[in-house]
């Protein structure tokens, strides 16, 4: 499928809100997230996809569900394509709660993604905790228990 834009300019604004509107509200096959829960009381939120004021709601909701909410959690953006402030700001409020929570949480993020490349870019990589290794920080995360 191909979109064109409208020739003339003065259109071409309230075309594209027009059709970020329409296909933010037909819901986005192409976006999913899923809560895995791991061994020691971790948990592992992957999202797939462009996280984008369309898709951010259903990652809060995610986030707020009891299956995310562990002494341990990362946050899986490895196969995010696109994020924009909606996104961000949902990050944000979690990190927030992990630290008054006493929660470890963390992001994790390709060595070369363009998740990495606009957290850097905003300075958030320097607040948020950022891991390319989901397991390993888990694991290191994770009190080892007596069996």
């Amino acid at each position: 499928m191909t979109l064109t834009l409208p020739e003339n300019p003065r259109f071409q604004s309230d075309w594209l809100a027009d059709m970020i509107v329409i296909m933010g509200t037909s819901g986005d096959p192409a976006f999913t997230v899923r809560c895995e829960r791991r061994s020691g009381d971790a948990a592992l939120v992957v999202v797939e996809g462009e996280l984008d004021i369309a898709t951010a709601g259903a990652l809060q909701e995610a986030l707020n569900s009891a299956d995310a909410r562990a002494p341990v959690t990362v946050l899986d953006l490895r196969a995010v394509s696109f994020i924009d402030s909606s996104g961000l700001s949902v990050v944000v409020k979690y990190h927030r709660y992990a630290e008054a929570a006493g929660t470890a949480f963390a992001i994790a993020v390709g060595v070369e993604s363009m998740v990495r490349r606009l957290l850097t870019l905003s300075g958030l990589s320097e607040t948020l905790e950022l891991t390319g290794d989901p397991d390993a920080f888990i694991a290191a995360n994770t009190p080892l228990r007596n069996g």
